[in-house]
């Protein structure tokens, strides 16, 4: 099961980082294609190595708005 988890993780981490280096304007990008679908807008959240349950709150995030991601990244 952790080998699972981490394979998951290396997946889910690069989209986080990329929306993170991108700035406002691919966020802002997110957050308008969820307004459109009548959501609140969501936040990708990062990954943080000191906080135990980062890695958990990063996944979860990306599993929330997966569709958008992909909508915005294709």
């Amino acid at each position: 099961m952790g080998q699972l988890f981490n394979r998951q993780q290396d997946r889910v981490r690069p989209s986080t980082e990329w929306f993170s280096c991108k700035g406002g304007s691919t966020t802002n990008i997110l957050d308008d294609h969820q307004r459109r679908d009548g959501k609140t807008p969501l936040q990708l959240i990062q990954e943080v190595k000191t906080r135990w349950n980062s890695t958990y709150k990063m996944t979860e995030s990306v599993i929330l708005i997966r569709k958008y991601i992909e909508t915005v990244t294709v």
